[in-house]
């Protein structure tokens, strides 16, 4: 559907009536025109160009409802933080570990458990720390690990959250309600699961091939001795009783692969496959328990 209105769009503000009508078409793409005003007014109040990506306006789904949001680039907060005229600096950006003890470069593989900034102002007597956990920003992948430069860049990706933390806490007046795109990326803009699909359709859309070739699942299964052949053979495993992994609560692993188990040994088999060595691990445990939920004549 076309959100362009039928008549051009006149000049606002900071965007002369090209502008305004590239932002609308390629930029804000989607937006209606309330959420586009909206969004020019955020950038006449910071004075961010949305050309030079220091502002965006991001779709997000919050509580099962479609919203628009405006996020700006770090390199958007450090100008808003010069021109103010009161911005001397900062210090760090510095990391630790589950230790507790700050470093001023990370070279461990593993990631930082959180990193710190301090931002100065010239009429401040004490600079204002903003310190960020990893957890807590870390945009994560459907089995829990890190996702795109989570992983390959950690040490960076929390500094820069630190740092808009630091920088708001010490330019409140010019920061307030805005939102580094870096702080907000473990909210996901993707829809949310429709409310009648079970967890049997969720899981289809991360069940692999049981033949399939990933490195991953495949080392997995050779490091086992069966070879690639033998994909299509449920786990022998040694189980636990039966009556043990009923009396416990469900993790959400085996909670999905009961919901797997019960429309057959084969979704079993696929759900196992895609998962990570500890999530197979309490499955394999639990293989017995497990298959007391085939359908009938499925044993």
């Amino acid at each position: 559907m076309n959100n362009l209105p039928s008549k051009p769009l006149e000049p606002i503000g900071l965007f002369s009536r090209e502008q305004v009508e590239l932002l609308k078409r390629d930029i804000c793409k989607g937006a209606n025109d309330l959420e586009f005003k909206k969004f020019l007014m955020d950038c006449e109040r910071t004075r961010l160009d949305p050309f030079a990506r220091q502002i965006y306006s991001i779709e997000r789904y919050s509580g099962g409802v479609k919203t628009r949001t405006t996020q700006v680039s770090i390199d958007g907060f450090r100008l808003i933080a010069q021109r103010s005229g009161e911005y001397a600096g900062q210090l760090g950006p510095e990391w630790c570990g589950a230790d507790g003890r700050w470093r001023d470069v990370w070279l461990e593989q593993d990631p930082p458990a959180a990193a710190r900034v301090a931002a100065l102002r010239r009429d401040f007597e004490k600079p204002c720390w903003g310190v960020a956990r990893f957890d807590a920003y870390c945009q994560r992948n459907k089995d829990g690990s890190p996702r795109n430069l989570w992983r390959t860049m950690a040490d960076v990706m929390i500094a820069k959250c630190a740092e808009a933390l630091a920088l708001r806490k010490a330019f409140p007046q010019e920061l307030s309600g805005l939102y580094t795109s870096d702080e907000m990326m473990q909210a996901e803009p993707l829809p949310p699961p429709k409310p009648t699909q079970s967890l049997a359709e969720e899981m289809r859309d991360e069940m692999p091939d049981w033949n399939t070739r990933d490195p991953e699942i495949v080392d997995s299964v050779d490091d086992r001795g069966r070879g690639a052949e033998s994909t299509a053979a449920a786990p022998q495993v040694t189980s636990q009783p039966a009556t043990a992994a009923a009396a416990a609560p469900h993790s959400r692993n085996m909670s999905m692969a009961i919901e797997a188990a019960s429309h057959g040994r084969e979704h079993l088999q696929k759900y196992h496959a895609g998962r990570n060595s500890k999530d197979k691990k309490e499955l394999e445990q639990n293989l017995e328990y497990l298959k007391t939920f085939y359908p009938k004549g499925d044993d």
